[in-house]
């Protein structure tokens, strides 16, 4: 990573894009699916706060899934994302999915609230990949986060789960976006032995899709957790128009996984998945990372960074946990 940092600052990031994506095609390695639109909590620093109400209902059928994932698999996509609004494990066909991916040899990745796990043991244990998403270090930080979920209830069946799946190869995390009022140390303490990794990055702004680019904004309700970003104004870099495909639970070609609203006209897997993974439209929103003139992504929430005093605080936090004690969780913070 180091050296591909490198190499972007000698030539520039346009030209690193350029370099590995337009001078060469490459396939997209993944797939992004949002099986359905429906979710159990009301976290109020999720973009689901600000979506239109007719996409925050539906299911994907099981047929269409299928299709998706045969479609997929001819494109030699191997990696499945079965996540971006909602919790996945609320569709009534959840393990049967679950169970369709696996026979076809796709790596599995998903992202949970956990609060219906238990309901689906022998699916989750099928699954490479799981990002568990808990922000709270207590029954009352958890709560505020988690409405209207329950502390007690995630807790006990998330450690049920893992309980009975430590002999499975899996891969299990925590996503934990920080605010100023996270207590990192009592998190990890809680957690830290729970799981094989704890993702640390900041709670971003949300992302609205709105008069045609993505706009980045922040809950009122949270307005003294969030830390102070700065909008970068170089050195814009993002993955995903290149290597992911993302699909909301209607079929509609989404912009990336953070495009919660569906508003821009990207396709629908009806045209296939070739066919919008190359058309114009894709080709305009790569083409910002070429040039660097961003215009639809132009203010992603993505592109907003704290302050290098943030960013070294959070380091000096972890350093202090870490020496002080042990865990089994790897602590994995970029800044």
């Amino acid at each position: 990573m180091k050296i591909k940092r490198y190499i972007a600052k000698i030539i520039g990031t346009g030209n690193a894009f350029r370099a590995k994506y337009q001078f060469r095609y490459r396939k997209p390695d993944s797939i992004r699916i949002d099986i359905c639109a429906v979710c159990n909590a009301k976290c109020p620093f999720c973009p689901r706060e600000y979506m239109p109400e007719g996409r925050k209902k539906g299911f994907m059928s099981i047929e269409r899934y299928e299709q998706l994932l045969v479609e997929a698999r001819n494109m030699e996509i191997s990696k499945l994302k079965l996540y971006i609004t909602s919790e996945p494990s609320l569709h009534p066909d959840f393990d049967e999915m679950i169970n369709l991916a696996k026979r076809m040899n796709f790596k599995i990745f998903i992202s949970t609230n956990a609060s219906t796990i238990y309901k689906h043991i022998d699916a989750f244990k099928k699954i490479d990949v799981i990002q568990f998403s808990v922000e709270g270090w207590d029954k009352e930080s958890y709560e505020k986060y988690r409405t209207p979920l329950k502390f007690d209830r995630v807790f006990n069946s998330m450690k049920q789960y893992l309980d009975q799946a430590r002999s499975v190869n899996q891969l299990t995390s925590i996503h934990l976006p920080l605010t100023k009022n996270t207590n990192l140390e009592k998190f990890m303490l809680l957690w830290g032995d729970m799981v094989d990794q704890v993702r640390i990055d900041f709670m971003q702004p949300a992302n609205i899709y709105s008069q045609g680019v993505m706009d980045a904004g922040m809950n009122d309700l949270l307005a003294e957790d969030y830390y102070d970003f700065k909008r970068i104004d170089k050195d814009f870099s993002c993955f995903d128009p290149f290597e992911e495909i993302t699909v909301g639970y209607d079929g509609k070609i989404l912009l990336c996984c953070l495009d919660f609203s569906g508003s821009y006209e990207l396709g629908h897997i009806d045209d296939g998945l070739q066919a919008v993974h190359t058309s114009e439209s894709m080709k305009k929103i790569r083409n910002q990372f070429y040039t660097q003139k961003m215009d639809i992504c132009k203010d992603c929430s993505s592109f907003y960074k704290p302050s290098k005093e943030a960013v070294e605080a959070v380091r000096d936090q972890i350093d202090t946990f870490e020496r002080l004690h042990k865990v089994r969780a790897k602590i994995l913070f970029q800044g």
